[in-house]
């Protein structure tokens, strides 16, 4: 039985650590079929006996033998491109709710026989899957589109990863300053992203690939409701590519929709001035 706490919300997919990284030619994954990768893997050259990874459509258990169980938020396409994070966890008294070092790194996944080996950015495997047969989840990749995404709409330069690190916010200034905060996402170099809609925080990872190509995982957020609010983390979160019109950043969803349009804010913690007052 499937165990997933309410509070918990959506979960993500996890993996193990190999002993010796091992280059993967290009440092990059292969094609890969997205759909096959929800199922139950044994996690192999771990420190922990008997990991279980149960990877489902909309999230992941990661199982270590004992009560606890950890969950997050995964996503992958069909290139190969991976994202994954621990959002919450259960079990014992203070749960590990980290994400291990090995899913940290993973920006890709490819096929090696009849295994899925998870890659970091220079090519060197972080983990080791092995099929298992325990309760698979029913078939399907995560939740939305797994097939090959739409190209990005003419006209967009796509995005390459150096030019997306830092804050980028909604482009109605009006609106934004309606809210308790500009709806925002911050980008950070080591994969990892912060944001808000106005009034609820997020935060997850996220990855790039060929052609815009743009993933990002996200955790639970809190339900609050206030003016000016805009739902840019729950865009990152759809997004599949990614381009430029001019300086103006575009998120687009694997079927080439646009999700909206964000803009260059000031570095994270800067201050910025209330507007004024009309009339």
């Amino acid at each position: 039985m499937r165990l997933v706490p309410a509070v918990i919300g959506m979960a993500a997919v996890v993996v193990a650590a190999c002993g010796q990284p091992t280059a993967a030619p290009g440092g990059e994954g292969g094609p890969v079929d997205v759909a096959a990768l929800v199922g139950s893997w044994s996690v192999t050259a771990t420190a922990t006996a008997d990991t279980m990874l149960v990877l489902h459509p909309d999230g992941f258990e990661l199982r270590s033998g004992g009560p606890a169980v950890r969950y997050g938020s995964w996503r992958a396409d069909s290139s190969g491109l991976f994202v994954a994070h621990v959002t919450g966890a259960s079990g014992g008294a203070r749960p590990d709710m980290s994400t291990p070092p090995w899913l940290e790194a993973a920006t890709t996944v490819t096929a090696a026989a009849g295994d899925r080996l998870l890659l970091d950015a220079a090519g060197r495997t972080t983990a080791q899957l092995s099929p298992r047969a325990w309760q698979p989840p029913a078939p399907g990749g995560p939740t939305g589109r797994s097939g090959p995404a739409a190209p990005l709409p003419a006209g967009l330069e796509p995005v390459e990863r150096s030019r997306l690190i830092g804050r980028w916010e909604i482009a109605d200034h009006e609106r934004a300053a309606l809210a308790p905060q500009p709806p925002h996402v911050d980008l950070a170099p080591d994969g990892a992203w912060t944001g808000t809609d106005g009034c609820n925080n997020g935060a997850g990872r996220w990855t790039t690939g060929p052609a815009g190509a743009l993933l990002a995982t996200s955790g639970p957020m809190t339900l609050m409701a206030c003016a000016g609010m805009a739902p840019v983390p729950g865009w990152l979160g759809q997004t599949a590519r990614a381009g430029f019109d001019g300086a103006t950043l575009v998120l687009v969803d694997a079927d080439g929709r646009e999700l909206g349009r964000l803009v260059r804010g000031p570095a994270a913690g800067s201050a910025r001035l209330a507007p004024l007052p009309r009339g």
